[in-house]
């Protein structure tokens, strides 16, 4: 039997070196044990839990979870990947709107 996902990514690892890209040896093991499709299901079953937050949150000033979620959204909507999270947030209306609402919110 397999230890959680959780404890795999604690332990030491080692590289693997595959066309020039270095994959550490428990992100592959995490992703046989639950497979690629699992793993990006889990993550647009985050998305959606998070598009429902926005739809029924609060307007006003902005919080500190609004800059978090806006900084985790921006980054997966500007990652050049083609995958499932990324093409989920960049069609989801309710993300797209409240991206565009707070960016006028933060200066850099």
């Amino acid at each position: 039997m397999y230890p959680p996902a959780y404890m795999l990514a604690r332990q030491s690892t080692t590289d693997i070196h595959r066309d020039n890209l270095i994959f550490k040896r428990n992100d592959l093991i995490v992703v046989n044990i639950h497979g690629i499709h699992k793993i990006y299901q889990k993550g647009i079953n985050d998305l959606q839990a998070i598009e429902q937050f926005i739809i029924h949150r609060q307007q006003g000033k902005c919080r500190v979870i609004d800059m978090s979620l806006y900084a985790f959204l921006q980054v997966i909507q500007q990652t050049p990947l083609d995958i499932p999270i990324r093409s989920y947030v960049t069609t989801s209306e309710a993300i797209q709107s409240y991206l565009s609402s707070l960016k006028g919110e933060f200066r850099y």
